[in-house]
């Protein structure tokens, strides 16, 4: 996130914290109480954590971490794993989760439309299709097809490119997909969380895939 965004993003809470009048914005906030910063926090638009995303200052961030790794900037000799979920992206197509079982043609088109503009709807139709069955079944079909395409622009595309330009500088990097299902049949973003640390509830079968990722 640049330094615009993150200032536009604590204007907002500042307003939404009741401290936008005032003289010291900082100890007003300090003093407001955490109930009225969490709920001033839902006021920022976000996907995916982008209220609390690093900030470009110039001083700690000089940029963006993929552009980093393309610049050869990043920590040398350093192995890295990046990775993504197999629906990551299910819960940020806008309409999630209301949609999911009801998203029809004419809904999809407006989802690619919306998200990366009109020039491209027939190219992201081609590359995205709507599977014959969605999986799990009870999913609309182009919900999947959404969510597929969400899941690739912002998580499995991005942990591709940063795992590349961290090989191409020399040091070792590797790509996982999660793809262990819940009770709905989903994958989504962050349910790997519980088996790399171990914290879930489980059944013997899945014993043996937690200890192997934690």
């Amino acid at each position: 996130m640049d330094m615009a965004a993150a200032t536009v993003n604590f204007q907002t809470i500042v307003q939404a914290a009741g401290c936008g009048w005032a003289s010291d914005v900082v100890s007003c906030l300090v003093n407001a109480g955490s109930g009225y910063i969490s709920s001033a926090v839902w006021n920022v638009p976000c996907r995916d954590g982008c209220t609390w995303a690093p900030v470009i200052d110039g001083v700690y961030l000089n940029n963006t971490t993929m552009d980093l790794a393309n610049e050869g900037k990043i920590k040398p000799h350093t192995q890295v794993i990046a990775g993504f979920n197999q629906d990551d992206g299910a819960m940020f197509v806008p309409c999630y989760p209301s949609c999911e079982t009801s998203m029809a043609d004419s809904r999809l088109k407006n989802y690619f439309k919306n998200r990366f503009g009109s020039r491209v709807v027939d190219s992201l139709q081609e590359v995205f299709p709507p599977p014959h069955t969605a999986v799990p079944n009870w999913l609309s079909v182009y919900f999947s097809s959404a969510q597929a395409c969400e899941t690739d622009f912002s998580y499995a595309c991005t942990a591709t490119w940063f795992a590349s330009a961290v090989d191409n500088m020399g040091s070792s990097a590797y790509v996982y997909k999660f793809a262990q299902p819940d009770r709905d049949g989903m994958v989504l973003h962050g349910d790997e969380i519980p088996y790399a640390f171990g914290t879930g509830r489980w059944t013997d079968a899945e014993h043996e895939k937690v200890k192997n990722m934690s």
